[in-house]
């Protein structure tokens, strides 16, 4: 199969994953294995890749708390994820993984055209699940500290992390347990079918 005949086949199939809406955006446009695949290089970066997600940065600015003495982010912002977090939670876990399965060979020629011939598709996908797993909570005191007009952690420590670990800390304690859960069962499920 070519990636072309994947292409149009993964957009008749993924309606199934429970993903709707996300899936439809990402399908709709050309090349969907290709920016699947540039999405999983991005994010075992650590990177976030929001030119090629389906994803509308939320609306309302980020709220923060100011004490007076220290400027901390607003547990009322962390709702600005609930949203994105249910559709997340309704994927069919296992049908994904029959997919990847089923799209494996595909997958790895597009990941091996990236220039990453000697690496390993599945590998790179578990790389930024546990990314995700090994994002550490944030302490709800954390304060932030203005930088060249924007606002950073003032502990280096959790300003070092990569931008996919801060985005999941801005998501709030909640919202990042629970894409933490998916990862763990995505990791689970795709080591089982090995």
């Amino acid at each position: 199969m070519t990636v072309q005949e994947a292409n149009q086949q993964l957009a008749d199939q993924l309606g199934t994953l429970n993903l709707s809406v996300l899936a439809t955006q990402f399908t709709n446009k050309p090349n969907t294995i290709e920016r699947a695949m540039a999405v999983v290089d991005s994010m075992r970066r650590g990177e976030i890749p929001y030119k090629l997600l389906p994803l509308a940065p939320p609306k309302q600015t980020f709220p923060f708390l100011d004490s007076g003495t220290a400027v901390t982010l607003d547990p009322a912002g962390f709702t600005r994820f609930d949203g994105l977090l249910t559709m997340l939670a309704e994927l069919n876990i296992p049908l994904a993984i029959e997919l990847f399965r089923d799209y494996q060979p595909v997958l790895q020629a597009s990941w091996s055209a990236l220039g990453y011939a000697n690496n390993d598709v599945e590998q790179s996908l578990l790389n930024v699940l546990e990314l995700i797993l090994l994002t550490p909570e944030l302490p709800t005191d954390a304060r932030l500290i203005k930088d060249e007009g924007n606002w950073i952690y003032e502990d280096e420590t959790l300003e070092a992390l990569p931008a996919l670990q801060k985005q999941l800390l801005r998501m709030g304690p909640n919202n990042a347990e629970q894409l933490r859960s998916l990862a763990r069962d995505l990791r689970g499920a795709l080591l089982d079918s090995q």
